[in-house]
């Protein structure tokens, strides 16, 4: 898979979380607009667009328009993103870590309920990464 990424907006306010706005393309096909870059505490993070909304209750609420995983699952897998840094193939990971391509497939794509430490450990070495890297808890999808 081809990941092309581009800074659209870069943020120059000292007091704003915002520091940039970006967009991706997979495969030339398939693209991702308005992603904001925030300044958190555990460092920069990507967060996928959303729209504002007003519930019945007239709470105002946010919604993704693009995200991963089952609506109940608070658990993230970011392997795309560590695999896109270091340049890896989907096969070239499955490979050198001992699984199926459709194992593989399977855990990028939010759909694994499990995943052994053994074969966490081996992406950790293979990808150069923590597990934090990896797996992402959101309290609130």
């Amino acid at each position: 898979m081809k990941i092309a990424t581009r800074i659209d907006r870069m943020i120059d306010k000292p007091d704003s979380k915002l520091k940039a706005t970006a967009s991706v393309t997979l495969d030339g096909l398939f693209a991702v607009h308005g992603i904001r870059v925030v300044d958190t505490e555990k460092g920069l993070r990507a967060m996928m667009p959303s729209t504002k909304y007003e519930a019945k209750n007239g709470e105002t609420k946010y919604s993704d328009i693009f995200h991963v995983g089952g609506e109940n699952m608070p658990i993230v897998v970011n392997l795309d993103v560590m695999m896109a840094k270091r340049k890896m193939s989907s096969g070239e990971l499955a490979e050198k870590i001992g699984i199926t391509p459709a194992n593989l497939s399977i855990l990028k794509n939010n759909k694994a309920k499990a995943i052994r430490f053994s074969t966490l450990e081996k992406i950790c070495e293979v990808l150069d990464c923590q597990p934090g890297d990896i797996l992402e808890y959101l309290k609130e999808l």
